[in-house]
């Protein structure tokens, strides 16, 4: 009997996996507290994700689980799709997803802005700790409510 073993991604889903991902987005949203320029912080989101996306692909293609069938045969279907409306969808999604960005600014500047009046000296630094830490507890109970 074969004894399979574990991926160690950062994006399995895992405790250490979990909280990974919590303190990444925490780190996102912090970023407006050390860097005040519009494309400084871009580049620093760019930076942060791409450092995280790389650190996913290294450490899947170095312990890569042995069960997994990479030659696995996938359904074929023939393709039935309007192009337009993938292209529509796209570009609904696209809108969708830029219309999420503003107005999740727009809400982390009105509430650093009242953490700022409140004498905190690194709002989005609070933000992002207070986030990441709602957001592994979200995780976690999820992952703890599907092994039930």
């Amino acid at each position: 009997m074969t004894q399979s073993t574990r991926s160690a991604s950062l994006h399995d889903d895992t405790t250490t996996d979990r909280l990974t991902q919590s303190a990444i987005a925490g780190t996102l949203v912090a970023v407006p507290d050390y860097v005040r320029s519009t494309p400084g912080r871009i580049f620093a989101w760019t930076a942060i994700l791409g450092a995280y996306a790389a650190a996913v692909a290294k450490f899947d293609t170095v312990y890569e689980d042995t069960d997994h069938d990479v030659t696995a045969k996938v359904e074929e279907k023939p393709d039935t799709t309007n192009p337009k409306v993938t292209w529509g969808l796209l570009a609904g999604g696209i809108a969708l997803n830029a219309l999420g960005l503003r107005l999740h600014v727009v809400v982390q500047t009105k509430l650093a802005r009242a953490l700022e009046r409140r004498g905190v000296k690194k709002p989005h630094t609070l933000l992002g700790a207070a986030f990441a830490a709602v957001m592994f507890a979200a995780l976690e109970g999820a992952a703890r409510v599907s092994l039930r």
